[in-house]
């Protein structure tokens, strides 16, 4: 028990000392905020702290998730793209798949930075059924961009339960006509929710 206290007692310790740092960074760049998360929540735009936020994951100097999931959903603005694209997909490689929550928050920050040039390495992702339900805003992401690619990786998806719904959506937003002959084979689907989704698909799609 003395042995698990000390171990949190250390913990707590490293969270604050990154947490300490990275405040330290911003304001050195004329953000002044109490906690990683005011950037998450903020409704003000904060390029300047952009570069930052890219150098702490670059050089690995995060080794806490809550911190380090922070500064990955503060990238998840639109002043963001193309910048740090390249770098959270290098980190989601690297980040063993039992951390599906910072995995899956990466795939939300991706779906609104994504790019044309992110559709190989996002397809290589959401292919992989290792990647679990962290490939879900990944799956959203690709609803973006209108491509024979994308949607044959998404038309691969239908059946995959841990990403039918992101998939359907995405299918529906690129307008794709030759998924509704998978998609209504889902309408006698066990999961109700999953049944409406696909009446709904359907509909948006005649």
């Amino acid at each position: 028990c003395k042995a698990q206290n000390l171990r949190c007692i250390t913990d707590v310790s490293k969270m604050e000392n990154e947490s300490s740092l990275i405040l330290t960074k911003l304001a050195s760049v004329g953000i002044k905020v109490n906690d990683i998360y005011d950037l998450v929540n903020s409704a003000e735009p904060y390029p300047e702290a952009i570069p930052v936020l890219i150098d702490l994951l670059n050089n690995n100097k995060l080794k806490n998730d809550v911190i380090k999931e922070g500064v990955i959903r503060s990238l998840a603005i639109k002043e963001a793209k193309n910048i740090a694209n390249k770098v959270l997909l290098r980190e989601y490689k690297n980040i063993p798949n039992s951390k599906i929550l910072l995995k899956w928050a990466i795939g939300n920050t991706m779906s609104v930075i994504a790019t044309e040039e992110d559709i190989d390495d996002i397809v290589s992702i959401v292919s992989d059924k290792n990647n679990g339900m962290s490939r879900q805003m990944f799956v959203i992401a690709l609803g973006k961009f209108s491509t024979l690619k994308v949607e044959d990786a998404l038309i691969n998806l239908v059946f995959d339960e841990e990403v039918t719904l992101q998939t359907m959506k995405s299918l529906v937003k690129i307008k794709s006509q030759r998924s509704k002959s998978e998609i209504v084979k889902l309408l006698n689907h066990p999961n109700k929710v999953v049944q409406r989704a696909a009446e709904n698909a359907i509909k948006a799609l005649k």
